[in-house]
């Protein structure tokens, strides 16, 4: 998907959320590929959207249930991939720490897309392990001007809790090895 997919299909779900019916409007909160591809443009496709929805529990709300219909409609008439939207990832980022509510970045029909500041984005790469996430990690650093590793502890500290931030120590520990590789000295 390229960023003008992402926003068509986000408004066309706001849309469809209005259609069924939903009296308050349902919020996500923008991360992953999806994030660094429209608020840092880094990049210009991602195979999903990441989001964490906000304010509805996944196991007893009759709107994310609807949600998750309108989501695989969407998919359907759109002849997308129904996994374009995922939360997969929510209930983990939601109970390791702080998850910022962000700032109002779309808003369509019974859809309010919130973006949050991307420190928040570079904890949770961080956080993946992922080689391929090193790009998006520089990225950030460089938009954020990060130059030091204190700089990005700051941001651990904000958004992990401390049992989290010491059960991950040494994988965070790894991609900062990686992604601040300049500062190491050379053999």
């Amino acid at each position: 998907m390229q960023e003008q997919d992402i926003v068509t299909l986000l408004s066309l779900l706001g849309d469809e959320l209005e259609d069924v019916g939903l009296t308050r409007p349902v919020r996500l909160l923008l991360i992953g590929g999806a994030y660094m591809l429209t608020q840092i443009h880094n990049r210009g496709m991602t195979k999903d959207v990441d989001v964490i929805v906000q304010e509805l529990d996944p196991l007893t709300s009759e709107d994310y249930r609807i949600f998750k219909q309108v989501v695989t409609f969407v998919a359907q008439d759109r002849k997308v991939n129904p996994a374009w939207l995922s939360d997969n990832i929510a209930q983990f980022l939601q109970s390791i720490g702080t998850v910022p509510e962000g700032s109002l970045w779309l808003s369509q029909g019974k859809l309010e897309v919130y973006i949050p500041d991307a420190g928040y984005i570079l904890v949770t790469k961080l956080l993946s392990g992922r080689d391929r996430d090193v790009p998006d990690m520089k990225a950030i650093l460089s938009v954020l001007n990060i130059e030091h590793r204190q700089q990005v502890e700051q941001l651990l500290q904000t958004y992990l809790d401390e049992s989290t931030r010491q059960h991950y120590a040494q994988d965070i520990q790894d991609a900062l090895d990686i992604i601040f590789s300049n500062d190491m000295p050379k053999s």
